[in-house]
């Protein structure tokens, strides 16, 4: 089974945090962490889960939104990782250019395990 690009959302889709997969079935993606060290386990879905697939892979890296296609409300899922008890940080970043501002870089300190390795869940 392949893994669903949770950035392509399906046009015929009606529920939020569905994409869409082979013969038009929808699927959400999902990720299980362990929470190192109490050994909690959290199991999010959708496009939280992607982003915090995203955080794992990243590490101290970090990711800003300007590393992902426009469009993508990364902030708001980052919120949503920490309503599920995630500390992420936030650095405010200057940029130059045309549109020169700040923006954000999001890195998690929550140290994790990932359990079940996200994928297109039922």
């Amino acid at each position: 089974m392949s893994i669903v690009d949770p950035v392509a959302k399906s046009a015929n889709s009606n529920s939020r945090n569905r994409e869409r997969v082979a013969g038009g079935v929808a699927k959400k993606f999902a990720i299980v962490v362990r929470i190192k060290p109490d050994g909690r386990i959290i199991r999010l879905d959708g496009r939280a889960a992607w982003v915090l697939n995203e955080l794992v892979k990243v590490g101290k890296r970090s990711l800003t939104a300007s590393d992902y296609p426009a469009g993508i409300s990364l902030a708001h899922y980052i919120l949503l990782c920490r309503k599920e008890g995630f500390l992420i940080t936030t650095e405010r970043e200057a940029h130059a250019g045309v549109f020169s501002g700040v923006h954000a870089r999001y890195r998690l300190e929550t140290p994790v395990t990932v359990l079940e390795t996200p994928k297109a869940a039922a």
